[in-house]
């Protein structure tokens, strides 16, 4: 899916990321018009509920406070932004959106939100959020947790803040 900079649902025109003649013309969309892209891993799309599943396989560790608002400050968006898709994709049901590691075989590290912790203030707030968050990336005013870097591998951003190369001139500094 793919979100414009007002956080609309961004028509793919019924294109298919996984087929190779489709990439040329989403590229062009997603050039054009994304500001979000994300990949949901399960959205099962009920008759009056819509669960979304995502699905984690590392051994980092979230709690739900992780996806609630603490002092204007949210520590992950993943939930909400996938939230904010299947209320505009999907109007009018309930939702549901779930992580679920593959790590806790008893499932007791499994985070979720519904509609009730998603509200609109939810919403305004966490866009309100995004939208500072990449107007201090285009001013270069960003910065991040010296990350193992097997953690920034899959990271569509490494081309920004090229971490590799921060962190040996902060070694070779010492």
């Amino acid at each position: 899916f793919m979100l414009d900079s007002d956080f609309k649902v961004i028509d793919l025109q019924g294109l298919d990321p996984k087929d190779e003649k489709d990439k040329k013309e989403l590229k062009e969309i997603d050039d054009e018009h994304r500001f979000i892209k994300g990949f949901v891993d399960r959205l099962d799309n009920l008759k009056e509920e819509v669960n979304i599943i995502d699905y984690k396989s590392s051994v980092k560790s979230y709690s739900q406070n992780d996806f609630i608002f603490k002092d204007n400050k949210l520590k992950n968006y993943q939930l909400g932004i996938y939230m904010l898709y299947a209320m505009q994709k999907y109007p009018n049901k309930s939702y549901k959106a779930h992580l679920l590691s593959f790590k806790d075989q008893n499932y007791n590290d499994n985070i979720s939100i519904d509609n009730k912790i998603f509200d609109n203030d939810y919403s305004t707030k966490m866009k309100e959020l995004i939208k500072d968050i990449q107007q201090k990336i285009n001013s270069g005013n960003f910065s991040f947790d010296n990350s193992d870097e097997k953690v920034c591998e899959h990271c569509n951003y490494k081309h920004i803040c090229h971490q590799a190369v921060l962190n040996k001139e902060i070694a070779d500094a010492k």
